[in-house]
């Protein structure tokens, strides 16, 4: 984030869809669209930080919730599985968007692709008679995975949501953040910094945040890491992270098995390293990608590490939308099409 708007400064904000002329202008904007008090307002006029006015928004640290099992998972209070856990991996075209449902009812929402995506996930959410959410996680900031976050927001809420500390240097200032924050702010809901170790309950299933293990400067690496675990079945969803990011959890010695992963970087050859596909022995590996997308997603280079450890590969650009389901012991796949 801008530590002293500067004229260029201003010019990024306008493309972002903030300010739009004079410095008055901008207190007001901030006003309406952060909920921010007249201080905090008058504190940006001053030149103050802007991360020092959004900080309500992320519950000033201590104000912020606080995770149900703080560390570890041996809690003697942790949830028995029952029924069946389900993970869609929702087809957005070349973004990520992956539900989670609890056989409660309890649901989360990790990512909700690029600007547009809302128009595919509302309504998926509606068909499944989901009203609300438990728990939204933005993964990373890249207009791919937030950019129909807000509309999803704005018509299911997050009892809790969870985003990285971003750090400051590389915190975005575009339309799809800060209508992002908008619809925080708005639903009156609360930031969770995305803390590894941390552990969620959703319905009789754990989520458990693995990274980011470090501080980064690139936003790919900043990606919430979770897993969920079901019984004897666990889900790992990566976002973004790249091989840094893998390793720099492998060395933290969070990472476990998982039965699914939703490969990281939409299978790109710069994640799921063969080290970390080594500790994490998927039986399936999800790839949400865009159908003919200009990456070249998923590389070749990738999918040849999935091959060698054996893992069933199941793609959004091939097969549309993937459900994962687990009764906690047998783990099964259906696919849109093909």
């Amino acid at each position: 984030m801008a530590k002293r708007r500067t004229r260029s400064q201003q010019k990024r904000w306008q493309r972002g869809g903030i300010v739009g002329g004079i410095l008055g202008a901008l207190v007001c904007l901030m006003l309406c669209i952060f909920g921010l008090n007249p201080d905090l307002a008058a504190q940006i006029a001053g030149g103050g930080e802007l991360s020092e006015a959004i900080a309500e928004l992320y519950g000033g640290g201590q104000l912020s919730p606080q995770p149900l099992f703080p560390e570890s998972s041996g809690d003697s209070s942790e949830p028995q599985p029952g029924g069946q856990f389900e993970l869609h991996m929702i087809d957005v075209g070349q973004g990520l968007s992956v539900l989670l449902r609890s056989p409660e009812g309890a649901c989360a929402l990790i990512d909700a692709g690029e600007r547009g995506a809302e128009e595919v996930i509302c309504p998926y959410l509606r068909e499944l008679g989901i009203t609300g959410l438990d728990v939204v996680i933005a993964t990373h900031m890249h207009a791919d995975h937030i950019g129909g976050m807000d509309e999803v927001i704005r018509e299911f809420g997050g009892k809790r949501v969870i985003m990285p500390d971003t750090p400051k240097a590389i915190t975005p200032t575009t339309k799809s953040y800060t209508d992002l924050l908008a619809a925080i702010s708005d639903k009156g809901c609360r930031i969770t910094l995305a803390k590894p170790g941390a552990q969620y309950q959703l319905g009789s299933a754990v989520l458990t945040v693995l990274g980011p293990a470090k501080d980064y400067d690139d936003l790919n690496n900043t990606s919430v890491v979770t897993r969920v675990s079901f019984g004897d079945s666990a889900f790992l969803i990566t976002g973004d992270a790249e091989e840094i990011s893998e390793q720099d959890m492998l060395d933290s010695r969070r990472v476990q098995p998982a039965q699914v992963l939703i490969a990281g970087h939409h299978g790109s050859s710069t994640s799921s390293s063969a080290d970390f596909l080594a500790a994490v022995k998927p039986s399936y590996v999800g790839i949400s990608c865009g159908e003919d997308n200009s990456y070249g997603h998923p590389h070749r280079e990738a999918l040849q590490r999935f091959q060698k450890i054996g893992a069933t590969v199941l793609r959004t650009d091939l097969s549309g939308t993937v459900v994962f389901y687990t009764d906690g012991a047998a783990l099964g796949a259906q696919v849109e099409r093909g």
